[in-house]
């Protein structure tokens, strides 16, 4: 079988550590991994110039001026979904420059999400300061793709009147009797609402949260915060909102808002369960191998 030289995993605690023995086969040399995140690029930098294939999570960025340090460099596996522009943590113009192939997993973690999401919008509802029912209430999905769809028809079918807001309209959920909203439109009608946007997209300023109804519930699981930070404290400085997220949906702000006694954080990455853990791998390695067999 084909291999690669020499593979380097540069961020410690990967999210394929448990795997480590199904990607050995695609390295001749031992895969070079860390028990830590490199601290700057040119410790970064370090850790992956003699490779001619790295695998990363969404967590460290790897651009132009590292891609070009690394004359070996054949292959870029991204252990995560692969975005374009803002969202994107690998250089993808200085890639193609070098004709380094890149790949990004897709549709692994998004159960869990859904997971998250239904299950503290049923507590919210049912231990909170009051007893509630979903059936009736108004749901709102901000950023309709694979995650947010799933998470908009499964509140539907719990009997929520859910709505979205979405780049581009989404004949599925309409056929399901999930519509279409404005962003405006769909802010001032939801008691509840839950983004799920591309990383670090900021789609809620100031303006979007005073249009919410006040005791709102929300939801951030996309990575990054998809809001403005100055904004967001002053939303929290009403108590009757409340904010839910998981460890990518708080990102960087995790030690500030973690302070506010109406957010509830989740101390981990709510779509990374042991099944998608296991998706991942399946999903890292299934590239590695179209890759090195031309597939």
């Amino acid at each position: 079988m084909k291999q690669f030289k020499q593979i380097a995993i540069p961020e410690g605690k990967s999210r394929l550590a448990n795997d480590l023995d199904r990607i050995q086969p695609y390295s001749a040399a031992e895969i070079i991994t860390y028990d830590t995140n490199p601290d700057s690029e040119c410790e970064l930098l370090e850790r992956v110039r003699a490779a001619d294939c790295i695998i990363i999570g969404s967590y460290s960025k790897l651009d132009g001026a590292i891609i070009r340090q690394c004359p070996s460099l054949e292959y870029i596996g991204l252990a995560a979904t692969l975005f374009t522009g803002q969202g994107a943590n690998i250089d993808l113009e200085a890639a193609a420059e070098r004709k380094i192939a890149v790949t990004g997993v897709s549709d692994y973690g998004d159960y869990g999400v859904v997971d998250f999401v239904v299950s503290e919008t049923i507590r919210y509802l049912k231990y909170g300061t009051r007893n509630r029912e979903l059936r009736g209430q108004p749901v709102g999905i901000i950023g309709a793709g694979t995650v947010g769809s799933l998470v908009a028809k499964s509140l539907k079918v719990l009997g929520a009147e859910v709505s979205y807001y979405s780049r581009s309209s989404r004949p599925d959920l309409e056929r399901d009797g999930i519509h279409y909203a404005p962003l405006h439109t769909l802010l001032q009608r939801v008691s509840i609402l839950s983004v799920h946007v591309p990383r670090n997209t900021q789609v809620l300023g100031k303006e979007e949260l005073d249009m919410l109804t006040d005791g709102t519930l929300l939801f951030n699981t996309s990575v990054g915060l998809p809001i403005e930070p100055e904004a967001m404290r002053k939303w929290l400085n009403n108590p009757r909102n409340v904010f839910v997220a998981d460890r990518d949906g708080i990102g960087y702000l995790e030690e500030e808002y973690t302070n506010f006694p109406n957010i509830t954080f989740y101390p981990r990455s709510s779509g990374f369960t042991e099944e998608a853990e296991r998706r991942l791998a399946d999903k890292v390695e299934q590239n590695l191998k179209a890759f090195l067999t031309g597939k």
